[in-house]
Order: structure tokens, then C-alpha cells, then sequence
């Protein structure tokens, strides 16, 4: 409906963007991805990702002759994500432009891919952006444009289990950014934090403290002692407004 919602969870799109990132400047291909409805300023403009279930959804190809290691690393604000490989290609942006469909943004970042052996190739990648929340590209509000506040359930853990993940906006159903995609999204924003709690000190495989309410403790693991990064993503940082 392209409007902030409040929900349960968090973290996602923090992830999903930075792998993004990563996998771009790898030159790997991402065959599936969608940017968020409305831009939000601490992603890289024309150059993010959110995900939700069962779609939008993230996928990223290697076609690289290689394996490729996913490597990230946190601290209480910032998530970083690495892939290690043997080196194969760079991707870089190498041009940006920006048109207007009625209200909205549209957003088109070209990458240019060159391999060792001198091909290269180019990608197109884009994002389309509501003018406001709960305004479609007409100017019209978007169909069911209301905010909705979804109540907690009783606590079930501490309140000093560990680092709450409290990023949640964007996390929705499909809407006009993307691989040219329509219609309207819903995003989130997590009210509260707690519910969505996970240890500091021994974080699950699957969740990852990207924005902790307290501190937490520096990354518990350390990178591979040897590899070459052939991707690292700029540290996203940051907690919903």
C-alpha cells in the first residue's frame, strides 16, 4: 500500500541490501531483486534491495567458475558482508540516470562488468520511487492508505537476553520499484524491538544484529586467514526514524 506499517521482525533489508552490494561490485549476477517503495536515505540511492515472504525475493547467481564464501560481520550499528573467491570479475557503476513517471522517481544504475580475460558486459538495474507515503505515481493516495499498529505479545525472554535488532522498513509485499514491477508495497518498522531479540554474544546462523538497541559485542568470529574479498560492501548502518 506504499505506506510505513509497524510489525515484528527487523534487520532484513539491512542484509538484503548489503549482499546486494557486495554481489554488484563482484560482478555476479542478480537475476531477482526489488529496491524498496519509497527511498530511504541510509541505502545507496537506485542501489538496494528488501525482501519478504514469498516475495519480494534476493537472488544472486554465481557464474563464476569458483565457489564463492559469504562472509559477514557486524557490530552494534553496522553489518558488513564479503564474499571470497578467487578473483574473476569487477563491477563498478558507471552511469546513473534518473526520469520521472508522473510523480514518481525512476531510477536506472548501469554496471559495467569486465572479467580478466577482457570481456565485459553491461547490467541494468532499476528502482522506482513513490513521491511520499501512501502517494502513487498519479499523486493519488494509494489504495488502502492507512497505518496500522499491530500489538506485541507477551514477552516470552528477558529484557537483557542480549542486542534487539530494530531495523524493519521495507520489508513488504512487491510494489513499484524493482525489476520494473508495479502496484503498491507494504513496509514495516519494528515497535517493538525486543521481540525480536537475539544473544549478543552467540548469534544464530540465520539472524544477524544489524542495528542493537544496546551495545553489542564486536564480531565473534574472525575472516578467513587467507582468500581474496572479490566484494565488500560499504558497512549500512542505522535504525528506522
Amino acid at each position: 500500500d506504499g505506506v510505513f506499517k509497524e510489525s515484528f521482525g527487523g534487520g532484513i533489508s539491512q542484509f538484503a541490501t548489503t549482499l546486494f552490494n557486495a554481489s554488484f561490485f563482484a560482478g555476479l549476477d542478480i537475476p531477482a531483486y526489488k529496491a524498496h517503495s519509497i527511498y530511504i536515505s541510509r541505502y545507496p540511492y537506485g542501489r538496494e534491495a528488501t525482501l519478504s515472504y514469498p516475495r519480494p525475493d534476493l537472488k544472486v547467481r554465481n557464474s563464476t567458475p569458483y565457489g564463492v564464501m559469504i562472509w559477514p560481520t557486524y557490530t552494534a550499528s553496522s553489518i558488513t558482508v564479503t564474499l571470497y573467491s578467487t578473483k574473476f570479475a569487477t563491477g563498478v557503476v558507471s552511469e546513473q540516470n534518473k526520469t520521472t513517471r508522473g510523480q514518481c522517481a525512476d531510477v536506472e544504475t548501469v554496471r559495467s562488468v569486465t572479467r580478466l580475460d577482457g570481456t565485459a558486459k553491461t547490467d541494468r538495474f532499476r528502482a522506482v520511487y513513490l513521491p511520499g507515503e501512501g502517494i502513487n505515481c498519479n499523486g493519488a493516495p494509494t489504495p488502502g492508505a492507512t497505518t496500522t499498529t499491530i500489538k506485541a505479545p507477551p514477552q516470552t525472554r528477558p529484557a537483557t537476553d542480549g542486542a534487539s535488532d530494530t531495523e524493519g522498513t521495507g520489508d513488504g509485499t512487491p510494489g513499484t520499484g524493482g525489476a520494473g514491477g508495479s502496484g503498491g508495497a507494504t513496509t514495516s518498522k519494528a515497535s517493538k524491538p525486543e521481540t525480536s531479540r537475539v544473544p549478543a554474544t552467540k548469534p544464530s546462523g540465520n539472524e544477524v544484529p544489524v542495528a542493537a538497541t544496546k551495545p553489542a559485542s564486536a564480531p565473534t568470529t574472525t575472516p578467513p586467514a587467507s582468500g581474496t574479498p572479490v566484494g565488500v560492501a560499504p558497512p549500512v548502518t542505522g535504525v528506522s526514524p
